[in-house]
């Protein structure tokens, strides 16, 4: 391709997010080590991040959001994103644009004339979130409602104007399927992937000597917001103290969110402050530390269509005690016959910890590799741009 230029419009993304965004940032960083020129356009709800940079070789540019009332929010993002790409557009003119915003990739298809010379393609993880997984969503029905209403007008305006449509799972692909049947001649799988070379497996004997000595280490990595289950994992830690001698373990919890302070206040209640530590948000080497350290990543999500939490971890070595949701068995394989509870509850995840909390040495060394090899076959970054190149017309390849 002459002008190996990407153009990514997503909704918000920071290298180092907790969440979903690092997938975009992955991406960006992939195709930017494989000679592609790579430009990021995303929104900025704080007006100290600069409005430019470029990091890793990947130009990013953000525009403001105003947030607070939803509408508001929704009005400034479509807008002053449709500014920002015209902008960028005319500067780098992209021979390949990928969408995973659905505010800005919006703007861009239906103000952007020009849009449609471009090869464009749509990346989906988010369709299977239901309205009915929160309390918040039951409190005002309505809301979801209108909101998912007009999330398929977006989706099916969006899936008709691009060159490929690309779901990053399985299940995914079957929700896509089930309510755009016209999709099918366009739509191919993709799954995410992580650094292997950054999320390794650590030496777990030091790493136990040197933090939380003497403990069997529990890890949850997440929001704190209700579709992610947090109250669920502080369920599974009352479990433990209940059925386990308390002083032989710890939970972990990574993360920041609208729940923070119901999580503490459910922690206070319970009497679990010696046995549920919040550390906030945990990057880089940090983060990878953490993982290497635990004995088990608790995934206790109410929905999740994948997850890259579970890939780090199981990249890292360290085994998935997870609820029943599609992602997560389906990066699992074999093994989530063994891993994932039967139902969404911290007794359910007690449930399988007990099966595995006091294996020998020998064993659980078997499983690290077994949870290692998960990623290294399937899930690397260079798996996932070389099935995204596969995907696409041989001019851009």
């Amino acid at each position: 391709m002459q002008n190996k230029k990407v153009l990514i419009i997503t909704n918000m993304i920071y290298p180092d997010s907790p969440d979903g965004s690092r997938y975009t940032y992955d991406l960006a960083k992939i195709f930017s080590k494989n000679q592609y020129a790579i430009a990021i356009v995303t929104s900025r709800f704080r007006k100290e991040l600069k409005r430019k940079e470029v990091i890793d070789n990947i130009t990013i540019y953000r525009y403001y959001v105003k947030t607070g009332v939803p509408i508001i929010t929704y009005l400034t993002n479509m807008l002053f994103s449709f500014f920002t790409i015209r902008r960028i557009v005319k500067i780098i003119n992209p021979s390949l644009v990928v969408i995973t915003g659905i505010l800005p990739g919006f703007s861009y298809l239906f103000f952007l004339r020009n849009s449609k010379h471009r090869i464009n393609i749509s990346i989906c993880n988010t369709l299977l979130h239901s309205e009915q997984l929160s309390n918040q969503s039951k409190q005002k029905w309505l809301q979801y409602r209108l909101y998912n209403y007009i999330k398929k007008v977006y989706e099916s305006f969006v899936f008709d104007r691009v060159s490929k449509i690309i779901a990053i799972s399985r299940n995914i692909e079957n929700a896509i399927l089930d309510n755009y049947p016209f999709t099918k001649r366009k739509l191919a799988v993709v799954e995410p992937g992580v650094d292997i070379n950054t999320f390794v497996i650590g030496n777990k004997k030091l790493l136990r000597e040197k933090m939380y000595p003497n403990k069997k280490v529990f890890l949850f990595v997440g929001r704190f917001q209700q579709i992610k289950g947090p109250d669920i994992a502080i369920d599974f830690a009352l479990e433990m103290k209940k059925n386990y001698n308390f002083n032989n373990f710890i939970l972990l919890m990574l993360g920041f969110g609208p729940l923070e302070n119901e999580l503490k206040q459910k922690i206070s209640e319970n009497k679990l402050g010696d046995v549920v530590n919040l550390l906030g948000v945990k990057h880089g080497s940090e983060l990878v530390q953490l993982y290497q350290r635990a004995d088990f990543l608790i995934s206790s999500s109410r929905s999740e269509t994948f997850s890259l939490v579970v890939l780090e971890a199981l990249a890292c070595g360290t085994p998935v005690i997870s609820t029943p949701t599609e992602g997560p068995k389906e990066i699992l394989g074999e093994l989530a016959e063994h891993f994932v509870a039967k139902d969404f509850t911290g007794r359910d995840l007690f449930n399988v910890a007990q099966k595995f909390i006091d294996c020998d040495e020998e064993l659980y060394s078997e499983l690290s590799k077994k949870c290692r090899l998960i990623v290294e076959n399937k899930f690397s970054l260079d798996d996932m741009f070389k099935k995204i190149i596969v995907e696409l017309p041989s001019e851009i390849q």
